[in-house]
């Protein structure tokens, strides 16, 4: 029997950095108070009648419901230069597609789709201009991804070994988490509290996500397509200085709308290498300048590591063969005994895992070669 395969079906887009979601900021001098829903514009305000003394005063924010995904639009208003100004903000998703166009990101050919759902939402009325729209509204809070087909057994070893990344002071770390069933993955920071400094990033199973967060939306607009061992990495970009650290010159909208694909993936690669491991050629380096350590424990301390970058060995495995090794009395052993428990906590107070033995496994896998952080 012949299998009729439906070639309409697009296929995901693969190893592509794209623009998945941001936050724009929409002057309402510009576009009109006229042209924005009456809804966003007003103030809920609580008072005492019998004194007109306000309570609780709040502005509105809108919410509208689609099929598989909300748009959120809010007024606020920016003091700048002694002047305050009015401005829309709107939360923009590659959702807004409404088709497999999903899974190439927001981009410049197709963003006038983008800005056609919000007329059609009742947003903003068809009577603002699309080149000004473009022209003066400002990005914050923009996410970078990349899809990847990567299988089971690999995706395993890749957030083990995320144990092993960099733990910046004062972020919030999640290496390992589960948000639906099976939907393993790790991040670092989130998306309020991050910086610059401390950006967000995120790695997390697509297919398992749309399968549970998102199941309206691949039921209605991803039909038919092979989401098999479908992952993705995200990353954000805070606001302007961010956007400015990366040599892009300002967060216009049209200008990040021409941010190009090898751009998108350099910025990409720039977050990701602030939480990569540190490499044991790196590890030893830093215990040569150490203050901490005598130069026995030193020397010590690099047999050990020398020892785990010849194989797969955690620093406890290490430890262990050290023990072994030495043909010694009982003194001697309890002095090395004591040795190794310092080098431990002096190990994992650097942020390392001591049982772990998945960072020789992780330059094996294929995004971590793919982003050449190893």
């Amino acid at each position: 029997m012949t299998k009729i395969v439906n070639s309409n079906i697009p296929e995901v887009v693969l190893e592509k950095a794209s623009i998945d979601s941001f936050r724009i900021y929409i002057p309402l001098l510009l576009i009109g108070r006229e042209n924005i829903n009456p809804y966003i514009l007003f103030n809920t305000c609580e008072y005492i009648e019998e004194t007109y003394e306000v309570i609780k005063q709040s502005k509105n924010k809108l919410k509208v419901d689609c099929k598989g995904y909300s748009i959120y639009a809010s007024a606020r208003s920016k003091y700048s230069n002694g002047v305050v100004q009015e401005e829309i903000v709107i939360l923009i998703n590659a959702k807004y597609h409404e088709s497999p166009t999903y899974f190439e990101g927001i981009t410049k050919e197709n963003f006038p789709t983008i800005f056609q759902r919000l007329i059609e939402k009742e947003i903003i009325s068809d009577k603002v201009n699309y080149q000004d729209f473009l022209k003066y509204s400002s990005v914050t809070d923009m996410d970078i991804k990349q899809d990847f087909r990567v299988p089971t057994d690999e995706w395993n070893m890749i957030r083990k070994a995320t144990k092993e990344f960099k733990r910046l002071e004062g972020v919030s770390s999640i290496s390992m988490y589960s948000k639906g069933k099976g939907n393993l993955g790790f991040q670092f920071n989130n998306r309020e509290r991050s910086t610059m400094y401390k950006p967000f990033l995120k790695g997390y199973s697509k297919a398992e996500e749309l399968n549970t967060n998102s199941k309206d939306f691949k039921d209605a607009y991803l039909q038919g397509m092979d989401l098999t061992d479908l992952r993705r990495i995200e990353v954000q970009v805070k606001d302007k200085k961010h956007f400015r650290l990366f040599g892009v010159n300002d967060n216009l909208l049209e200008t990040v709308l021409n941010i190009s694909i090898e751009k998108l993936h350099e910025i990409q690669v720039k977050i990701f290498e602030k939480y990569k491991p540190i490499s044991f050629k790196e590890e030893k380096e830093k215990r040569k300048v150490s203050t901490k350590l005598d130069f026995k424990t030193k020397l010590i301390y690099n047999v050990l590591l020398q020892q785990m970058a010849s194989g797969t060995m955690s620093f406890s495995s290490a430890s262990i063969w050290a023990l072994e090794t030495l043909d010694g009395d009982r003194k001697q052993r309890y002095a090395l005994k004591k040795t190794l428990a310092k080098l431990s906590n002096h190990y994992k107070e650097k942020g390392f895992n001591v049982l772990s033995s998945t960072y020789s496994l992780a330059s094996k896998t294929k995004i971590f070669e793919h982003y050449n952080l190893i």
